[in-house]
């Protein structure tokens, strides 16, 4: 693996002023209301490794619920399975 400490868990997190700042759409406030956005569908088994990785995350204080809506709908990467295998 060509960079493999980028997927290692070193504890670390990015600061507040690191954020990377995305552009939301105009008035998304009034033209995104809370339940209206789609949910990816994942099979059983990715979804089991979604909800434990946000487990995980939450018992470690690095991921929160929120009571509003936000601007965005599931901030997660997802890597295609094989594409970082060399052939």
């Amino acid at each position: 693996m060509k960079f493999p400490n980028f997927w290692k868990d070193t504890g670390n997190i990015v600061g507040i002023d690191k954020d990377m700042e995305i552009s939301s759409v105009e008035n998304w406030e009034e033209k995104y209301k809370p339940g209206d956005a789609k949910v990816y569908p994942f099979g059983g088994k990715d979804q089991k490794v979604i909800d434990d990785t946000f487990d995980k995350l939450h018992s470690q204080g690095r991921m929160e619920w929120t009571e509003n809506h936000t601007p965005f709908n599931l901030p997660i990467f997802c890597r295609v399975e094989g594409y970082f295998t060399r052939t």
